[in-house]
């Protein structure tokens, strides 16, 4: 198992390459394959599900940077209250777990002929309307608490290497992350000095 000490010391090459580039071509393989699925073909349907198991597998190795991160940058805003890291752990439990699950039980439900394009999900029904609606504001807020809780740390952490106030850099280091692919570039070569430094 990849420990979390590995990950923050992995290259930015690396990172981009695990988590962002192989999973996006397994995705495409899976999915190119799942078009043929329907045409009777043995053993189609099982490559396709092989190939989309191994995307999301690689897919969850963006949680654990975003973990890893996390855990590193914890003791830096300890003395926040507000950023409390069992916030944090929650939001990426939500991201990496809760929604795959609801995803594969939504998935399972169409397939089964419980969702269909005629009857799907129209919010007509109260119920549904409320659990989409606390579902979507979950994600959205577990989604944005993450970025909020790195950008705070690696502003704080990183504070006597740049010129600007914490919030200045908070801000520039919410936008990385925003565009995370890109921002992977520069925000992993800051985790790789910060972790040289507390290994001084």
């Amino acid at each position: 198992m990849i420990s979390v000490n590995k990950i923050l010391k992995a290259e930015h090459v690396q990172i981009f390459f695990i988590c962002f580039l192989l999973p996006f071509f397994l995705k495409i393989i899976a999915s190119f394959f799942a078009q043929f699925s329907g045409f009777g073909t043995p053993g189609i349907s099982s490559v396709s599900g092989i190939f989309g198991l191994l995307a999301y597998y690689l897919f969850l190795s963006i949680a654990a940077w975003f973990w890893s991160v996390g855990f590193l940058l914890k003791d830096y805003i300890s003395k926040d209250k507000i950023f409390d890291f069992k916030y944090f752990k929650w939001a990426i439990v939500f991201i990496a777990i809760i929604v795959p699950i609801v995803s594969i039980v939504l998935g399972e439900m169409q397939e089964l002929g419980f969702i269909t394009a005629n009857s799907g999900f129209t919010f007509s029904d109260p119920i549904t309307m409320f659990l989409a609606f606390v579902y979507i504001l979950l994600y959205m807020s577990s989604s944005l608490w993450i970025f909020i809780y790195i950008s705070r740390g690696l502003a704080i952490a990183t504070l006597s290497v740049h010129s600007d106030s914490i919030l200045v850099s908070q801000i520039k280091y919410f936008f990385l992350l925003l565009f995370l692919p890109l921002g992977i570039w520069f925000i992993q070569p800051r985790i790789n000095k910060l972790v040289s430094e507390e290994s001084e």
